[in-house]
């Protein structure tokens, strides 16, 4: 089912006052809503006065993740900080499936996603794991992986339309590697339901669209 993807202001930032500031300027640039990642902040800064802070600081929904390497190269959220902040007014938390009914009784919708560092999705591994998300109570389906072949990118295209045509939840698909950046702004095309783009790069890196980059092709 297709219908209009939200660009979300992805901030990620030590301090809740560069947060706020920095998913100020994504709101500027166009972005409809904010998803702040805490895994830089210290752990005494995941406050309930953070969060609220972060969820007052712009006119648009926001959310929460938080994410940590595991050794299977996975991202597992972290699910204690998740709790307070679905508290505390946040739209969506990326959680764990184990934490959705938890979140749920919080307030907030929940986003249940899965991350491939190193690999890709085939189209059949891919489905899978967008319904399990989806029976395990997901308000949103949320699958990143490694698109670094023209094979890959042709397959994650494949599921693409497929959740577009035959799937009954908002999903969230976002592609690593050789073609990930082009393939973040095919989700709009398919009907996802949130992608995420940035103000500024993260240090050191430019494998993120801008959200900019989103408005000005919208606007072709």
């Amino acid at each position: 089912m297709k219908s209009k993807t939200i660009i979300s202001a992805l901030v990620r930032e030590r301090t809740s006052d560069e947060a706020a500031e920095e998913a100020r300027l994504g709101v500027a640039d166009g972005a409809d809503a904010a998803i702040f990642d805490l895994s830089e902040m210290p752990k005494e800064s995941l406050t309930a006065d953070t969060y609220r802070k972060l969820v007052e600081c712009v006119p648009v929904p926001v959310s929460f993740c938080c994410y940590y390497l595991s050794d299977s190269k996975r991202l597992p959220p972290i699910d204690g900080p998740m709790m307070e902040a679905a508290a505390c007014g946040a739209a969506y938390v990326d959680v764990s499936t184990s934490a959705v009914a938890a979140a749920k009784e919080r307030g907030a919708k929940v986003i249940v996603s899965e991350h491939l560092l190193d690999r890709s999705a085939p189209f059949d591994e891919a489905m899978k794991i967008f319904r399990r998300q989806r029976d395990a109570g997901a308000d949103v389906a949320k699958l990143v992986a490694r698109m670094d072949t023209p094979d890959e990118f042709a397959e994650a295209k494949r599921v693409m339309a497929h959740l577009c045509d035959d799937f009954d939840l908002p999903w969230i698909y976002l592609g690593l590697g050789t073609f990930g950046f082009e393939q973040r702004f095919l989700g709009p095309e398919y009907g996802a339901a949130m992608t995420f783009a940035l103000h500024r790069p993260f240090p050191g890196k430019n494998d993120q669209p801008l959200i900019r980059d989103f408005v000005e092709r919208s606007d072709v």
